[in-house]
């Protein structure tokens, strides 16, 4: 813990200048998507993280200054991408959606570009374990790509996963029996008050997920982010301990105390 503590420290004064270059592939549906690698001091056999955006958001947004730098600094390759449903959230423009001249998509409608990241980061000859990783919306597909990429997909990392009507036929629930994977799923506990939210969370944990509440979080992987949310050094704690179990083998964390649900 105290290794991690001085390298939260380091990565968060280093981030900024965090080496990535600029990668795009196209999709069968002939959409291109533009994204970021971010490689580590390590060879290509070491384990891959393949990160995903929440609504109205971006890779380099959401992932670039802080939370891809420090999953490099542990050791992990690292692919950030711009789904076709995004925004200019935190002060970066989404250049998938930015290249689109006349067509608009839905979130489910994103997963083409989630599963094309994967072939991408295969083809480009990374081998090591991969873990998919998803926020908020694609926090919901992240399990579709677990269902339907077993061979490639090896663990799964859901930050706040979306469960309402915008992603009612790619909600978690619809894949999460297929899923094979260790499973890390996390919530804000501003968010745990919604009854889709506790009743989410009850699958979750029956299909045994590793489940984390974050007491002063904020939505979707930025709960991460020391300068988004509060406490995020339990966070990582978690978030790497189970890394290291997924993807390196190292000794399974201790199961995290059942969420109380408010009101029961």
């Amino acid at each position: 813990m105290i290794r991690r503590a001085m390298c939260l420290a380091m990565c968060f004064a280093t981030s900024a200048i965090a080496d990535s270059t600029e990668v795009t592939f196209e999709t069968p549906d002939n959409v291109t998507v533009y994204g970021d690698l971010y490689e580590a001091d390590a060879p290509k056999d070491a384990p891959v993280i393949v990160l995903f955006h929440q609504g109205a958001s971006n890779a380099r947004g959401e992932y670039g200054d802080f939370i891809a730098p420090r999953l490099v600094e542990e050791g992990y390759h690292v692919l950030a991408i711009d789904q076709r449903n995004g925004g200019d959230t935190y002060g970066e423009s989404n250049r998938t959606v930015d290249s689109l001249t006349d067509a608009t998509y839905g979130y489910c409608d994103a997963l083409p570009d989630m599963d094309e990241a994967i072939t991408y980061i295969r083809e480009q000859e990374y081998t090591g374990k991969l873990a998919v990783w998803g926020s908020s919306y694609s926090a919901a597909l992240v399990f579709h790509l677990a269902a339907s990429r077993d061979e490639d997909v090896d663990a799964v990392f859901a930050f706040s996963p979306a469960s309402g009507g915008p992603v009612l036929n790619c909600r978690a629930e619809l894949a999460i029996e297929h899923v094979n994977d260790p499973m890390f799923v996390a919530r804000p506990a501003i968010e745990m008050r919604r009854p889709t939210v506790q009743e989410q969370t009850n699958m979750f944990i029956e299909h045994d997920a590793y489940f984390m509440v974050a007491p002063r979080g904020v939505h979707g992987s930025s709960m991460l982010h020391p300068e988004r949310a509060q406490m995020t050094d339990m966070m990582w704690d978690g978030v790497l301990g189970y890394l290291g179990y997924a993807l390196r083998g190292e000794e399974k964390p201790a199961p995290q105390p059942r969420p109380k649900m408010p009101g029961r």
